[in-house]
């Protein structure tokens, strides 16, 4: 346990180490952890979205939407041309001045203009001419199928993009151990699961591409309607910048102006700050956590010493349990030598909170030395008793072979030999 809380100790210093110093060069460079935090967030809103799904208002509600843009148009035009009127005829209203008008006309003027590339984009999206009354085409049907293909397009851009933030991550993985790999190898497996359904949407998008061509064949769509290209199913997956997934823009219901890239996308020294920042949380994390532990592995340790140095004063008269507290004593003082050392280097409790006396653990290691050498020279003992015994049990086998020759030779002359014996005694 205590190596096990040193290993962990050293392995956060370590990624901790490397954190900070890409963390300094990010704020030399001048993105401070605050800037990354908020990048990092903006990536987590924006990744965590729910993502388009297809619907049968889509077109209504762009149509609903570029109405009501188009009045506010009007009103914001209508503004801007009564306070310019003002300045011209140099007769202001009651309580406004020159700066004052100076400063509504400029955001009315930025209003307008965002205005505009709403509508524009909008309509873009429908897919009409802009001459067209808005309001004839509710609830038209190539429309609504229009949408959903767009919506369709949109779901699988997501998933393609959120594919390739995975594989760069297995990818830029330098981790060796047997544990890491087989966990790479199972995420790698749950990111080629995925590929099916990217390949359905896109199959769906493809149909939607080919029944919007035939109702613009057949006249049935708004004068002007363009249908979106198909997605070309080979080499899907590797997201070429000319591939046609990217071809069509304007798919985003947001403030619909020009979608600029975000730091956290487009610039590659703000993504690995983001990722350093994330590991640097994650090891002040670890830190405290291993902290908490030591924490823990103390008062554990203190409370068994505090139970068995009571239960020894109090069980002085039974020898058997005595002796087995004894045991355990000794027990718990091997134990505090075998997590002590590895845990003086993390800080938190103080080390002489764990219960036992000085006297008491000089003597425990002293025994622990002086049990190594017994067993040491006890193990070697052993060694030569085997080595004897092999030698007594090869002489065996010598002296065993040996009879056999003999009784090998008996068997064979017996008889010669018994009246040799006979003439010896007829002599005597």
């Amino acid at each position: 346990m205590g190596t096990w809380l040193q290993r962990k100790w050293n392995a956060m210093n370590a990624k901790k180490f490397e954190a900070e110093i890409i963390l300094n060069n990010m704020e030399q460079n001048g993105y401070t952890k605050d800037y990354l935090a908020i990048q990092w967030n903006e990536q987590v809103i924006y990744q965590t979205k729910p993502l388009k799904k297809q619907s049968k208002a889509w077109a209504n509600k762009e149509i609903e939407e570029i109405l009501l843009l188009s009045q506010n148009l009007d009103t914001y035009k209508k503004e801007c041309n009564r306070l310019e009127s003002m300045i011209e005829t140099g007769i202001y209203e009651e309580n406004i001045t020159l700066y004052i008008i100076q400063e509504n006309l400029e955001e009315l003027q930025e209003k307008i203009s965002k205005t505009k590339k709403a509508i524009s984009n909008k309509r873009a999206k429908l897919s009409v001419d802009g001459r067209l009354n808005l309001t004839k085409l509710l609830n038209n049907e190539f429309l609504k199928l229009r949408m959903n293909a767009l919506a369709l397009k949109q779901r699988i851009r997501d998933r393609l993009r959120m594919r390739k933030f995975e594989l760069e991550n297995m990818e830029r993985a330098y981790r060796s151990s047997i544990n890491e790999a087989k966990l790479q190898k199972h995420v790698h497996q749950q990111i080629k699961r995925k590929e099916p359904g990217i390949q359905s949407l896109v199959r769906n998008y493809n149909k939607a591409c080919v029944q919007l061509e035939s109702m613009i064949a057949q006249k049935k769509a708004p004068r002007g309607a363009i249908a979106p290209l198909p997605i070309i199913m080979e080499g899907l997956f590797k997201l070429d910048v000319d591939d046609n997934i990217w071809q069509d823009i304007g798919f985003d219901d947001d403030e619909n102006e020009t979608i600029e890239i975000p730091d956290w996308l487009g610039k590659e020294d703000v993504r690995k700050g983001i990722k350093a920042l994330l590991e640097y949380n994650r090891c002040i994390e670890e830190e405290r956590r291993l902290i908490e532990e030591k924490k823990s592995m103390i008062q554990w340790f203190r409370e068994e010493w505090v139970v068995i140095i009571k239960a020894i004063g109090q069980m002085s008269e039974d020898i058997n349990v005595l002796y087995q507290l004894k045991q355990r004593k000794q027990f718990l003082l091997r134990l505090y030598l075998s997590w002590e050392l590895p845990v003086r280097g993390i800080p938190g409790e103080n080390n002489t909170l764990w219960g036992p006396t000085k006297e008491e653990i000089i003597k425990a290691k002293k025994y622990e030395t002086t049990q190594s050498v017994l067993y040491k020279e006890y193990t070697n003992e052993v060694a030569d008793i085997e080595m004897e015994l092999e030698d007594d049990n090869e002489y065996e086998d010598e002296h065993d072979n040996n009879d056999d020759v003999i009784t090998d030779f008996e068997d064979g002359d017996e008889a010669e030999l018994l009246d040799q014996i006979e003439e010896d005694l007829s002599t005597l």
